[in-house]
């Protein structure tokens, strides 16, 4: 789980192999059909419910603040952090 504005959604690792954002990309999925309104969510299947948030399209702020919100998940901070890093490589 992480933190995103505040709701609790799925963190997915691209490299873990599963459901990714569908382009192989690391995002957060919804839990439930509400958290649609959320910033930078995007439709990425056929179900009602498959929608996420691809963390590379995020702005620098939303990652800084996904690090800030999730302190103990070192994964996502990882990459976020490599996010950030490669923004403007």
């Amino acid at each position: 789980m992480a933190i995103y504005h505040g709701e609790e959604l799925n963190y997915i690792p691209a490299y873990e192999g599963i459901a990714t954002d569908f382009f192989g990309d690391d995002a957060l999925w919804i839990n439930t059909p509400e958290q649609r309104r959320l910033p930078y969510m995007v439709f990425v299947g056929g179900f009602p419910d498959e929608w996420c948030v691809p963390l590379k399209n995020l702005p620098r702020e939303e990652l800084k603040q996904l690090i800030t919100d999730n302190p103990k998940d070192k994964k996502l901070i990882a990459c976020c952090n490599h996010i950030l890093q490669n923004m403007y490589s």
